[in-house]
């Protein structure tokens, strides 16, 4: 029979000795993971990225493209701001941040009541529990609640770095396609010229009809190039209107003048040890296996995991009451396939953490080696064939202006030019393709080595 104090009392009292051992975890903060400044860090992008609950619309406002232009730093900030597949990922940071709110809860008490009628007064018999085992797990939950957290906010800045990949490869791409198209035109209006004095040649008896043949030859051939370079422009507007969120557009903005590529590539361990040191899929990896190592520890307890633990009162017609105490007895169930199971996933992570580092340093080395190829190349034609082209072509001007050659030849040297000059163009697409790649690879524009 209950005396000195009231039974409410000493349930309080029981409770606050089985919620103590939480309470600490209830107070750690969250772990302070900025993801939307990290993104805008490692991506080198100046703008304001925030998580939109709702789902943008089919094609952006206009106003945000700019006034008929479309400029880089423009079409960076829209898709970095707008692209569904990085709010798709901001989502999940903010699942994984609920998920560590939800860790942080203590597990509610369990209240019975049992009220039973017979001869006599009515019994009451009441019953407050809590699970002892749940709030001695509660901080190792909340600390692997966090783990993933941080995984989550380490995936959305992979997310965001392959996005913003894709939209500097496409956006110089389109570039390119711009300066191709005239380039070859130039050169199809130069043959056109050439295939003209030809016939005219050959006419007044001077030419051949070789010489006319080979001619008409080299000028569909052109044609065709052209037609598949206008193809390839418009496609290349097409995904490129895709990516910064207006597929519908007509892709006919104006596009920042073409800027020739920095062709220094620095040392490539640096660029492997800055790959290895800031790869985002490196850090998922090592937060993953960190919420499994700290679920591992505490899988002794999980054959023990629905004890509870409580005070009951009864009444017939006294009060009377005392502890409680509820134990699963581990006959059929030990907790080792759990356990089992733990060690297989961390094992897992494990090896798909080598496979991902042992992929950071083939996608630098190939980026780099890349890079290196073309830049090469792209010096070559640079320092080498359009200066001889050039000087060709002023030799037969010359020699033209003497008497002592012909226009075929000065109309041959001038399209011999304007093709080193297209595939000049082309080789320095190809080295900025393989700068963004080499930059991606080694984890963004913010891992980048400073020693270059």
């Amino acid at each position: 029979m209950l005396r000195g104090r009231p039974v409410a009392r000493r349930f309080s009292s029981l409770l606050v000795c089985l919620f103590a051992p939480g309470l600490s975890s209830c107070w750690r903060p969250l772990p302070n993971v900025a993801v939307e400044a990290e993104i805008l860090a490692a991506t080198g992008v100046a703008a304001d990225l925030t998580f939109a609950v709702e789902g943008r619309p089919l094609d952006e406002p206009e106003p945000e493209l700019g006034d008929g232009r479309l400029g880089w730093e423009q079409a960076l900030r829209t898709v970095v701001t707008t692209d569904p597949r990085i709010q798709e990922a901001l989502a999940r940071v903010r699942a994984a941040v609920a998920a560590a709110h939800q860790a942080r809860a203590l597990p509610n008490p369990i209240l019975g009541l049992v009220l039973r009628w017979g001869p006599g007064a009515p019994q009451v018999e009441a019953g407050l529990t809590e699970a002892v085992v749940g709030l001695l797990r509660q901080p190792r939950r909340v600390r692997i609640a966090d783990f993933e957290l941080r995984a989550a906010a380490a995936h959305a800045l992979t997310v965001a770095l392959d996005v913003v990949l894709d939209v500097q490869a496409h956006y110089a791409q389109a570039q390119a396609a711009d300066g191709l198209v005239p380039l070859l035109e130039q050169r199809a209006q130069a043959l056109a010229s050439l295939l003209d004095v030809a016939e005219s040649r050959l006419r007044n008896g001077e030419g051949t009809q070789a010489e006319v043949a080979t001619l008409a030859s080299q000028r569909a051939q052109l044609e065709v190039e052209v037609a598949a370079a206008r193809a390839q422009q418009r496609e290349s507007r097409l995904r490129l209107a895709r990516r910064v969120g207006v597929p519908s557009s007509a892709a006919d903005w104006r596009l920042d003048r073409w800027r020739a590529p920095d062709l220094v590539a620095g040392d490539e361990r640096a660029w492997i040890d800055a790959a290895l040191a800031h790869r985002a899929e490196l850090r998922t990896l090592d937060w993953r296996l960190a919420a499994l190592d700290d679920e591992r520890a505490g899988a002794g307890t999980l054959p023990l995991r629905d004890a509870s633990v409580g005070i009951e009162a009864q009444r017939s017609p006294d009060w009377f009451s005392g502890p409680s105490l509820s134990v699963p007895v581990p006959v059929f169930d030990d907790g080792s396939p759990e356990r089992a199971r733990l060690d297989a996933e961390i094992a897992g992570l494990r090896h798909a953490r080598t496979l991902a580092m042992r992929q950071a340093v083939e996608e630098v080395r190939v980026a780099f080696a890349a890079f290196e190829a073309q830049s090469d190349n792209l010096r070559r034609v640079r320092e080498v064939l359009i200066p001889l082209q050039r000087r060709r072509r002023e030799q037969a001007e010359s020699a033209y202006r003497l008497g002592q050659a012909d226009t075929t030849v000065l109309f041959l040297a001038e399209q011999d030019l304007r093709a080193a000059e297209a595939h000049a163009l082309q080789l320095e697409r190809e080295v900025s393709t393989a700068r963004f790649r080499l930059q991606r690879a080694a984890g963004g524009a913010h891992a980048q080595p400073e020693d270059r």
